[in-house]
């Protein structure tokens, strides 16, 4: 295949090969080197929003844990009770 190959998934090997994907070895060969460039520079961006998408997660459950709790006068509603009973009574007949 002389270095044209592409695993899917984000999976690539930079100087072409066989991956695995889901227990299988999946591949693709390109026509010419213009196409294998321009998927190495896809695969490249894929793995740039893996990244981003990793961190924004992490920053977002960063947040989630420094955020107090806003403590309500009076407890629960009228409706927030009903939906709990609602709830508790669906779970207990399960």
């Amino acid at each position: 295949m002389q270095g044209r190959e592409l695993l899917f998934a984000g999976a690539f090997d930079q100087a072409g090969g066989e991956g695995r994907v889901a227990g299988k070895t999946v591949t693709e060969t390109f026509p010419n080197p213009t196409a294998l460039r321009k998927a190495q520079q896809e695969v490249t961006e894929f793995h740039r929003f893996q990244k981003l998408s990793q961190d924004l997660v992490a920053l977002n459950e960063k947040i989630c844990r420094l955020r107090p709790v806003e403590q309500q006068r009076g407890g629960w509603t009228e409706q927030e009770k009903k939906t709990l009973l609602r709830s508790m009574r669906k779970w207990r007949e399960k």
